[in-house]
């Protein structure tokens, strides 16, 4: 049980850091380029790594096969986005900032 767990974590903490990954590489492009921040891209690992266990706990669980056509990966990607994007969006009006 706790191996796969800890399948479910890295399959989200991977999905996690490709999508922080995506979006440092899409803020440097432009005129006014976001310097890297090891914060922003840790809270999405892990923001990644809790979707992945929260899918997993759903009902697809991590195979060979679903690896391999990159569907875990994929969905847990999308759910990253999601939640993060909420996240903000609650964090903000919490906060009162515009970034």
């Amino acid at each position: 049980m706790v191996e796969v767990i800890l399948v479910d974590i890295a399959v989200g903490g991977v999905a996690g850091a490709i999508y922080g990954g995506a979006a440092y590489f899409k803020q440097r492009e432009g005129s006014n380029p976001e310097p890297f921040s090891p914060v922003k891209l840790g809270t999405t690992v892990i923001i990644g790594a809790a979707v992945g266990v929260a899918v997993a706990n759903a009902g697809m669980q991590v195979s060979e096969s679903v690896i391999g056509n990159g569907l875990m990966v994929g969905a847990t990607m999308g759910f990253t986005v999601l939640i993060e994007n909420a996240i903000k969006t609650l964090w903000r009006a919490v906060a009162g900032t515009g970034e």
